[in-house]
């Protein structure tokens, strides 16, 4: 038994050291994600975090507080399948149905049917009414697409 003890050790701190490997890649990343001045690089992590597991509530939260659209955008449709079960995301969530970018509605557009609230119901029907007269023609479409489908669309 004792001429186990240091491979269970060494085991033991290749565990440690690989928890801590990983833990420091989303750090890396989270970084990244918060203070990096490219959006291309702050969607890629954020991105990279929603493979790896590590995006959270928090994290989502603090995302759609974003000054790009697009990381706002991908915040909604990742905070999207968490919802549900997290009232205040759900709630600044919706709150995002009035973004002035179109990049973050044609998001909503596709998310805010799989939000269980009223509130989430009604934003959907006002945003909706809004974007099938919109000039802008992709937000345009998705209210049109929305409109002859019964259900929504698929939030990814």
């Amino acid at each position: 038994m004792s001429r186990f003890i240091p491979v269970i050790l060494l085991v033991l701190n290749l565990s440690v050291v690989a928890v801590q490997a990983a833990a420091e890649g989303a750090g890396a990343l989270l970084h990244i994600l918060n203070t990096d001045q490219s959006d291309a690089k702050r969607l890629e992590a954020l991105r990279a975090l929603e493979k790896t597991g590590d995006i959270d509530a928090p994290q989502i939260l603090r995302s759609i507080c974003d000054i790009s659209p697009v990381i706002r955008a991908e915040a909604v449709r990742l905070g999207t399948r968490i919802a549900a079960a997290d009232p205040e995301l759900e709630l600044r969530l919706v709150a995002l149905a009035n973004d002035l970018t179109s990049e973050v509605k044609v998001q909503m557009l596709k998310s805010l049917p799989y939000f269980p609230s009223v509130r989430a119901a009604a934003a959907f029907q006002k945003l909706l009414a809004e974007a099938l007269v919109s000039k802008d023609a992709k937000l345009r479409a998705q209210a049109e697409a929305l409109r002859k489908s019964s259900k929504g669309a698929d939030p990814q």
